[in-house]
């Protein structure tokens, strides 16, 4: 199942303001972060937060299009 999540949500689940986003150098090891091709021409940013796995459409300079996936 797929669900959108808004970016105070996000805030308040890592302490990370969403319009500050995610650095792909300092964020990758501790959030898993990766970068999937989804269709043609698009792709999205995937990453953990406490076990569960999130994505969006950009993570930097600020995060968009943040949903969660669970089973």
């Amino acid at each position: 199942m797929i669900s959108s999540l808004c970016g105070g949500t996000f805030e308040s689940m890592t302490g990370i303001p969403w319009t500050a986003g995610l650095s792909r150098y300092r964020d990758t090891d501790a959030m898993k972060i990766r970068w999937e091709k989804i269709g043609a021409i698009g792709g999205r940013w995937f990453f953990e937060i406490n076990g569960v796995q999130y994505s969006a459409k950009q993570i930097s300079p600020h995060i968009k299009g943040i949903q969660m996936h669970s089973v």
